[in-house]
This record gives C-alpha cells, structure tokens and sequence, in this order.
C-alpha cells in the first residue's frame, strides 16, 4: 500500500480508538451537512432576515378583490423585490400575498428558493385574465414553475385559496388603474 494512503488510515485507525465513533460516520456527516446546506456542529448559526429587515413591510401594497374576497397584496415592480418575492417568509396571514407587476407581457418562471410555505400562484395577462395557475411547494428552488403563455402579472397567496375560491383558468381579475398603466422611468 502507498505510504500517501496508509498514513491518513493509520491516523483515522487511531481517532476511532479515542473517540469510540466510527471512522466513517465522523467523516460522512459533516460532508452531508455541507451538502444539505445545514451549519456543521459548532458552526456559527445563519439566520435569515425578518420580514421588516429586508423592507418588506416597506413595499407598497394594493387591495385587491378575487372572488369577492378582499386581499392585501404587497407589490413588487422591481426586479429586486420581484427576485426576493415572498423568500423567509414562514407564515402568511390569510388574505395577504403578493402580486408582480411586469413592465411588458412576456413569459415568466417562479420558483421556491428560500420559500418556506406553500403557496398558490396565478398568471395573469395584460387584461387580467388567469392564464394559468399553480400550487407551488417548497423545495428550495429545485422546481421551476412557468408562466403557460406570456403574463403581466403574477400573483403569490397561501396554498389552497385557488381551489377554495375557485380561480380557475379564464377567470378575470379586475386590477386597479395603478397596476395596468404603463410604467414610466422605473428601474428594472
């Protein structure tokens, strides 16, 4: 056997003697942690951003009816805001969500990085019409969820609320003036 393996073996062989684990499992488990994205024992912890610590609460919202029920959506323009979406976000009050505002009908994609709850997710085109939906699960950005046809807007709400109210496909959805006239001089 090479000197350049027996060596880190003979090392290994010693460690076990001490600690009483095996070898392999002392090797195997921070590797995995490191693969899953989870701090290794001893590391310093990570947390995510508060909701009012990422401006959140500082975004505009707009009052929006569906199916006679009255929501408050906060509005993302930006492709910042539109980027961190609902991300961190461990419970959504009922009758809140989100709705992303697109400068020019085109096709989009979603997905669920940093997402922590379900959510329901309507594509909507320039007119309002639902052209789409869908219920989003998280799995840490793994899924991509596109728009069928190119959209406008796009709006986010707890899991369950498509089905509950039926927002089904050529349903339309009356937006208010602010949403559907043209953007001017935003950046994206």
């Amino acid at each position: 056997m090479p000197a350049w393996i027996y060596f880190p073996l003979a090392s290994a062989a010693r460690q076990r003697q001490r600690s009483g684990a095996p070898i392999a499992w002392r090797m195997i488990v921070p590797i995995f942690l490191v693969v899953v994205g989870l701090p290794a024992p001893g590391a310093p912890a990570k947390t995510a951003p508060a909701a009012g610590d990422r401006g959140r609460l500082s975004l505009p919202t707009i009052r929006l009816e569906l199916a006679h029920e009255q929501f408050l959506l906060w509005m993302a323009r930006t492709s910042a805001q539109q980027e961190r979406g609902l991300m961190y976000i461990h419970h959504l009050p009922a009758k809140r969500g989100m709705i992303f505002v697109f400068p020019h009908s085109r096709p989009e994609t979603f997905w669920m990085k940093h997402t922590w709850i379900p959510l329901d997710l309507l594509f909507l085109n320039k007119h309002g019409v639902i052209v789409g939906h869908c219920t989003m699960r998280p799995d840490h950005g793994r899924t991509l969820y596109p728009s069928p046809r190119p959209i406008r807007f796009a709006i986010e709400l707890n899991a369950g609320i498509c089905q509950q109210l039926k927002l089904n496909d050529g349903r339309k959805v009356v937006l208010p003036a602010k949403l559907t006239a043209p953007q001017t001089n935003r950046k994206r």
